[in-house]
């Protein structure tokens, strides 16, 4: 590329920018940056002059985009509902609430877009399983443990029977504690 100096693989003024998640770009880095102009790189003066004027904010910032979390729309969903309540709570009469009515529904519609916003984006990590897929499951776990307990144990077959109940149970009793538990956590619910 024209205007770009190669440097040799590993070198410390390799541009940092992965490729398509397999290779290191090979142009040299700008001056006080880690990439190369093409990917980005500039002085990390005039970055500042560039990005938003938000100096007090800037590790909070990093926070939120270094953050694991970052694709979970789910804080997001209870912070608009602490609003809603909040909303709600200083309403004092009807006419109050015919006065809350607009920004009360505005919240409830920017909460409900935020709610489908969240689970089409778990859908599409892979984060949803149906509850039919768990039964599924838990029903296959028991079937191979019926299997493990028939050709190892030869134990009479009230008694096989009644450990399978309940196996069964215990493994159907722990995903409906897992249900519970994430309702409790789920601020969508």
């Amino acid at each position: 590329m024209e205007g770009f100096q190669k440097v040799e693989h590993g070198s410390p003024d390799q541009c940092q920018m992965i490729i398509r998640g397999k290779c290191q770009c090979t142009n040299k880095k700008a001056p006080d940056s880690d990439y190369c102009p093409m990917h980005g790189g500039v002085p990390r003066e005039r970055q500042k002059a560039n990005n938003y004027r938000i100096e007090r904010y800037r590790v909070r910032l990093r926070e939120f985009t270094e953050s694991d979390q970052v694709k979970s729309l789910r804080d997001e969903i209870g912070l608009l509902r602490i609003l809603v309540e909040e909303r709600f709570n200083r309403i004092d009469g009807h006419s109050d609430l015919l006065l809350h009515s607009g920004p009360l529904s505005d919240l409830i519609m920017k909460i409900e877009k935020v709610v489908v916003s969240c689970h089409k984006l778990e859908g599409s990590m892979g984060k949803l399983v149906d509850r039919a897929a768990i039964l599924r499951f838990a029903s296959e776990i028991v079937q191979l443990v019926t299997e493990e307990i028939d050709s190892r144990l030869s134990i009479p077959e009230i008694e096989r029977n009644e450990l399978i109940d309940k196996i069964g149970d215990r493994i159907m009793s722990s995903l409906e504690n897992l249900d519970s538990q994430e309702e409790q956590n789920d601020p969508s619910v």
